[in-house]
């Protein structure tokens, strides 16, 4: 599952419900690519080349941050390997 949520006032609010994440690869050593594109003020969220969220978002006032996150929803612990981190400006 993901979801899509801000920092704001020392709170996390939620930008997306979480929902299943199509083509989501389960278990250990299998590889999922997660994709953000910003194009003004639309926020576009790809796992696996496959579109998971759209949404529109403020313009930040200063400096914006980018973070990444994993949980077990309560299921117990899971490992988690991010890695190949990669910002690029495509136009």
């Amino acid at each position: 599952m993901f979801w899509a949520s801000r920092w704001v006032d020392r709170a996390w609010q939620s930008i997306t419900p979480s929902a299943l994440a199509p083509g989501f690869k389960v278990g250990l050593g299998q590889d999922n690519q997660l994709r953000v594109r910003a194009s003004g003020q639309t926020i576009t969220l790809f796992v696996n080349d496959n579109q998971v969220a759209r949404f529109r978002a403020p313009t930040p006032e200063k400096n914006a941050q980018f973070g990444v996150r994993a949980g077990s929803f309560g299921k117990g612990s899971v490992a988690v390997e991010f890695r190949e981190f990669k910002i690029t400006n495509v136009q």
